[in-house]
């Protein structure tokens, strides 16, 4: 686990022979600029010591005879040895140096003999490749990637050291753009808001301009989680907390959240009647009665409870239980924009250190990583039915979406306690395929990846690590915004704060699931799904499989965001109001949880006949179970194997089996998922039959979750 919003990391984007042709640009043909770029930029593919240094008997890129010698433009540079050598002799010699890009590269502004004396070398200077820093390379994946589309977006553009403003702010009114301007803490900044259209009528414009270093899409300045929770419960920035004002706020349920710890004077999480029971050693006391936290567990040894510095010694783990269901004080309707996803759920808070370590961010896990059943037991007998998760076991590692031993531990653990809701985040390694991060990869848990927020609720964001899983499953499940404004607090739970704290990545995706999860598990048990209010008598505990095909049912294709499903966006953005049915809604819900059970293979198939309505609603049928756990050493993960099956009069669609975001007929049954869904957006009217098969059951009994959503009686 890292703090997402200090992560900055990025790599591995289209070829460079297609954006090159987006932007129109003339010059060196494309493929010649690779290496420095690949390196240190997230708009470059790497090919380090590649063609494209300026080697003159090369002749690739701009020969470093040909570059005029007062001629002034702006080059990558890289040092195989000592970058702050480098860089004090780069200083030492007049050359502008513009940033350091990571890895040994900087930008820098020079003249066509200052960069042919650097090629020359001497004096120490240790180069072993220059670039000219091509207008491509400026333009960040999420502006290069917009498609057209409806609605505005916020961009800014970082300009180089001794822009002239007043005539870039003359360029951009060429180009449609009133700019608005700020001195950054590294570059002047221009930003503005434009329709999506224009932006990508003008990215190419605008990256050919001289003075323009970087170009990136950026949001407004708010309490974002106005903008999350919204999102999640709706589909939409506009529609506000629509569960909340059906009288879902997550009450009566527990969730854990396993991370750095947490500010209890925070107003967000305090609590008058004084603090919860204080955890050492598995110990599980709680006290039901307070507010928010019932149970505060210490993981880490080395941590003093009676330090008043102890208990979120970085505030990732403050800000990661805020989005899930913070709330303020005083706030008697838990509708506050600043309040989480589930305002009315209360926590245990498992507290496992922070340390700033390759191998340990959470010391109190051990390093490596050998068994997480404990932490899971501990939280389960605190009463905690969701497990929320902001990082992951193999950061570092080469190959990062592989089935470890952790997300066995997380299958296992889910097998034997089918009512515990398991959320991890997908991670920040994106935007390469084969990066969902473990224990995100486990089967039984939701891996959640992130989007932006606001307008940009339909852009994936950038490091939100992608699918599928080594063994080729989906992954990550859902989506959810990644940039939040959330609890914060200044580190010491003796001063009473209401502080905030913004952040950026799936650390803060993930605890919005968890919320999610809440509401879903709230919906079930106070009866809604039988009476559309609460009638207790009709509720019934939902299994952690149905959690999970609600979440997953309710989820939205985004237009940005790739296939679906897909590597980029799993199943979707949720939006719970699309699954969560109410009188008005306009669809029904039918579920079916844990009532039949495969012994073998040979089983009948489970069915259901179904008549859909004139109303051409959209048809959904998810299909999830709870699946034995699997081995490292297993190439395919998947034991037990169910098949879902719609027919529709002449038409049998499979499950999984997708085209154009749409099920199509045909195909073969999906042999690693235990996740299926059948998915018809305007189906038309009559009979259908939903039947679920036993494919191979090796561990049986084998039970499922199976959610069905539409006009359907």
């Amino acid at each position: 686990m890292k703090r997402d919003h200090w992560n900055r990391a990025g790599a591995g984007l289209l070829p460079v022979l297609v954006v090159w042709m987006l932007l129109g640009a003339g010059g060196a043909a494309a493929g010649e600029v690779r290496g420095a770029a690949g390196w240190a930029l997230r708009s470059a593919p790497a090919d380090p010591g590649g063609p494209s240094r300026l080697v003159p008997s090369r002749r690739r890129g701009v020969p470093v005879e040909a570059l005029a010698p007062n001629a002034v433009s702006r080059f990558l540079v890289h040092t195989p040895g000592d970058p702050g050598a480098l860089r004090r002799r780069l200083v030492a010699r007049g050359v502008r140096v513009e940033a350091y890009l990571s890895r040994g590269v900087f930008l820098v502004t020079a003249t066509g003999d200052e960069i042919r004396r650097l090629w020359d070398g001497g004096e120490g200077l240790e180069v072993d490749w220059i670039e000219p820093y091509h207008p491509f390379l400026r333009l960040s994946p999420e502006v290069r990637d917009l498609a057209a589309d409806f609605g505005e977006v916020g961009v800014v553009l970082h300009l180089f050291h001794g822009s002239d403003r007043e005539r870039v702010a003359a360029q951009l009114r060429t180009l449609g753009v009133e700019a608005a301007f700020a001195a950054g803490p590294t570059f002047l900044r221009a930003g503005f808001r434009t329709p999506v259209e224009h932006l990508v009528a003008i990215r190419g414009d605008l990256a050919r301009m001289d003075e323009v270093f970087w170009v990136e899409l950026r949001g407004e300045v708010r309490l974002f989680n106005a903008d999350a929770v919204p999102i999640v419960q709706s589909g939409s920035v506009d529609q506000g907390r629509v569960l909340a004002e059906r009288g879902l706020d997550g009450t009566g349920q527990v969730i854990a959240v396993l991370d750095t710890g947490l500010e209890l004077d925070s107003c967000y999480f305090r609590d008058e009647a004084g603090w919860p029971p204080v955890n050492l050693a598995g110990e599980v006391m709680v006290n039901s009665s307070l507010r928010k936290v019932i149970a505060y567990d210490f993981l880490d040894p080395t941590e003093d409870p009676a330090d008043p510095l102890a208990y979120d010694t970085l505030g990732h783990g403050t800000h990661v239980a805020g989005n899930a269901g913070g709330a303020a004080v005083g706030d008697g309707s838990g509708a506050a924009a600043e309040n989480g996803m589930a305002p009315g759920v209360r926590f245990v808070v498992q507290d496992g250190g922070y340390g700033v370590d390759d191998c340990a961010d959470l010391p109190a896990l051990g390093c490596p990583l050998l068994d997480l059943t404990p932490f899971l037991a501990q939280a389960y007998q605190q009463g905690a039915r969701i497990h929320t998760n902001s990082w992951g076991d193999n950061e570092n590692a080469s190959i990062q979406n592989t089935y470890s031993a952790t997300s066995e531990d997380v299958d296992a653990f889910v097998w034997a306690h089918p009512d515990l809701v398991v959320v991890f985040a997908a991670g920040n390694a994106g935007p390469a395929p084969g990066t969902v991060a473990s224990p995100s990869t486990a089967k039984n848990a939701i891996s959640v990846g992130g989007t932006w927020n606001g307008e940009g609720l339909n852009v994936v964001y950038a490091l939100s690590g992608r699918g599928p899983t080594s063994d080729g499953r989906i992954k990550p499940d859902v989506m959810a915004p990644a940039n939040t404004t959330s609890a914060g607090g200044d580190g010491n739970v003796e001063t009473g704060d209401c502080m905030q704290d913004r952040g950026v990545g799936t650390s803060f995706s993930a605890p919005l699931v968890a919320g999610a999860a809440a509401l879903v598990r709230q919906y079930f048990v106070e009866g809604f799904h039988a009476c559309g209010a609460p009638c207790p008598a009709q509720g019934f505990e939902p299994s952690a499989a149905l959690v999970k095909a609600v979440i997953i049912n309710s989820a939205e294709r985004m237009t940005l965001g790739g296939a679906l499903p897909g590597e980029d966006q799993g199943w979707g953005r949720v939006a719970l109001s699309q699954a969560l049915a109410f009188p008005d809604s306009g669809f029904q819900l039918h579920v079916v949880d844990g009532t039949v059970a495969f012994e073998t293979s040979s089983d009948p198939p489970f069915g259901l006949e179904l008549t859909l309505g004139e109303s051409r609603t959209p048809f959904k049928v998810t299909l999830v179970w709870t699946d034995p756990p699997s081995t490292p050493a297993a190439a395919v993960n998947l034991v037990n194997d169910l098949d879902l099956s719609v027919s529709c009069g002449t038409r049998t669609y499979r499950g999984n089996v997708f085209s154009a975001g749409k099920s199509v007929p045909g195909g073969r049954p999906d042999r690693v998922n235990n996740v299926e869904q059948v998915y018809l957006p305007t189906p038309r009217a009559g009979r259908c039959r939903v039947e679920v098969a036993p494919g191979t059951i090796v561990d049986g009994p084998q039970r499922f979750a199976l959610v069905i959503r539409g006009d359907v009686s």
